[in-house]
Formats: structure tokens, sequence, C-alpha cells
């Protein structure tokens, strides 16, 4: 669908109240194209069908034509060429996003606190997440090229709700 004007996201109420803009999990796939800009990129012929749909860095993933998941794990590169975004349809309020450089476990969860904002810490094999009460999970890694072993000093990678 085309709008007149172009839609705010604001990433802050996305982590903190899983918002982002009408879109929520459990959508068909029609009823996001007949309220919601078309997706930049799509994984098949047909929007409709494909499972996943890219808008700038966000992708939508689909599972049986219904949104399962609001996924990024692209924000910390030039992806597109591009700094964070989700498409030229799209104004994004980018919060801690505006510099992904600067989100390490420490620094997010330094941010969180001062803001009273709850979240629960789990360690895997492979990353540190933070999940937020909004369902939003932030998944920390060791940056490939960092021989840092300071698990405060792994940067977010990733963004997921489902």
């Amino acid at each position: 669908m085309k709008f007149n004007h172009k839609i705010t996201l604001d990433m802050f109420e996305f982590l903190v109240k899983g918002k982002f803009d009408c879109i929520e999990l459990g959508q068909t796939q029609e009823w996001i194209l007949n309220n919601f800009p078309d997706p930049n990129y799509y994984d098949g012929k047909s929007i409709l069908g494909s499972e996943i749909w890219q808008y700038g860095k966000i992708e939508f993933h689909f599972y049986d034509n219904k949104l399962e998941q609001i996924f990024s794990d692209h924000f910390q590169s030039n992806y597109l060429g591009k700094k964070f975004n989700a498409g030229d349809e799209f104004i994004v309020k980018p919060w801690i996003f505006k510099n992904p450089k600067k989100l390490t476990l420490d620094y997010v969860m330094r941010k969180f606190v001062k803001l009273n904002i709850d979240f629960e810490k789990r360690t895997t094999s492979y990353s540190i997440e933070l999940i937020l009460k909004s369902g939003v999970k932030l998944i920390f890694q060791n940056p490939n090229d960092s021989k840092n072993k300071n698990p405060n000093r792994y940067l977010m990678m990733a963004f997921v709700l489902n």
C-alpha cells in the first residue's frame, strides 16, 4: 500500500512496548499489505506467500502467511549502504540505534537501568540475551574481529520480537 505521508517508527516504543506502528504478531500478510507500506524486498515471486519481507534493515518473518517475528541483524553493518532505517516510507526515531557501534551489553544495560526498564539477562554458549517485558529480545555477541573476551563489551548484533 502507498501512503501520502511517511510513517514514524519509534524504536524506544518498539523495545519498551513491542509497538511497531499498527503491526502486531499474528496479523496476516493480506492485512499488513492493506494497512502498511509494501516491503522493499521479499523472498518470492509474489509478496503473498513470501516468508520474509524486508523494510530497510528490519525483517518481517511469516509462517503460514501470518507474522511470526520482527527481526534485524543488519544494523551493525553498512547494509544496503544506509545506516539504521526501515525503508523510504518511514521516519525512524532510532533512540539507542542512532550509533550501533556503541551498543555494548554494558551500555545498553546501564541505559535500561537508568530509565527503569526491566529486563531479564540470559547467557547462552554463544551470546548474551536481554529479554524485555515487551517480549523484544536483544542479542549480544563478541564481534568476529574482536579478541576481547569481556562480555560487557559484546555488541548487540540482533533484535527479535516473536
